[in-house]
């Protein structure tokens, strides 16, 4: 029996592709994928060839991100796709979870194709609520996302690298030309949601985002990018950052860089390790000793 073929999709901005199938592709590259050929090349193809594995605190980040546009924008998708897991909901409630039919009940609800989120503690429903909250407390918060678009998948062809590559920006404020990323952390203070940006690389995101859009002609230009962070622990803060634009440059041009030598990876089928940032063709590296070594 043949294996059904993927259908390709065209370049443009797509309204109807569901998150699942966004990241099923492998015709184009996502953010993940270029953040992963920074690393090292080595690390972009182990990604593109490994199977992925679902994570949770990836899925409670996308339940929040539904339950806030419900919120905002008066719809009632919340549970057409996420389904709020309570054992105490089990069909032999006088066993417990461990029993058979338990087990068969709650696996049924794990593996089905909705988001699942427990009813209490850690990333929970009761987590949920108190974030929306938050975010309900804040006027500027209600504004910014009123009349928007939420996750249009975008996908265009790079102009400098020649590479195929795909966003899906979280909301899309396109009569003001503005992208907001939503983003669930620890620690939203100045501090230390600076520091996430930083190990995670959001900069590189919202870049190839801007880029998206702009190349998609979802906007004709970005003016500004937001994220909005939101704690999901006590005391649950919610703050808006907005993306330096004085740094837009520097970002666009590192990426391009990267794009290039991901270009040529790819060409040339040759992924090499951090060799890659070596200034010789032998791929050594000088070690920098660390500041804390020195005293």
């Amino acid at each position: 029996m043949e294996t059904p073929l993927i259908k390709q999709i065209p370049v443009g901005i797509h309204k109807d592709i569901s998150i699942e199938d966004y990241h099923a592709d492998r015709d184009y590259i996502s953010a993940s994928g270029v953040k992963e050929a920074i690393k090292s090349l080595r690390h972009f193809q182990y990604a593109r060839t490994t199977p992925k594995v679902r994570k949770s605190h990836f899925d409670f980040g996308n339940v929040f991100e539904i339950a806030l546009l419900d919120y905002v924008n008066g719809t009632m998708e919340f549970f057409d796709k996420v389904i709020v897991f309570d054992p105490e909901e089990r069909p032999e409630k006088e066993k417990g979870i461990t029993s058979t039919i338990n087990q068969n009940w709650k696996k049924e609800i794990f593996n089905g194709d909705k988001y699942v989120i427990e009813k209490t503690g850690s990333e929970s429903m009761e987590t949920l609520v108190e974030m929306l909250q938050s975010c309900a407390r804040d006027a500027v918060i209600q504004k910014l996302l009123r009349n928007t678009e939420y996750q249009n998948s975008l996908f265009w062809e790079c102009p400098e690298s020649g590479l195929k590559l795909k966003a899906r920006p979280d909301i899309s404020k396109k009569h003001k030309n503005v992208i907001v990323d939503i983003k669930t952390t620890l620690d939203a203070s100045p501090k230390g949601f600076a520091k996430q940006v930083a190990n995670l690389d959001y900069p590189t995101q919202a870049m190839i985002q801007i880029n998206g859009a702009v190349q998609t002609g979802l906007m004709e230009k970005v003016d500004v990018y937001y994220w909005l962070a939101v704690e999901k622990t006590p005391p649950y803060n919610a703050q808006i950052y907005e993306f330096d634009k004085n740094d837009w440059q520097f970002v666009d041009d590192r990426l391009n860089y990267h794009l290039k030598i991901l270009k040529q990876a790819i060409d040339e089928n040759k992924f090499v390790g951090y060799g890659q940032q070596a200034d010789n063709s032998f791929g050594i590296l000088t070690l920098e000793l660390p500041m804390f070594y020195r005293f």
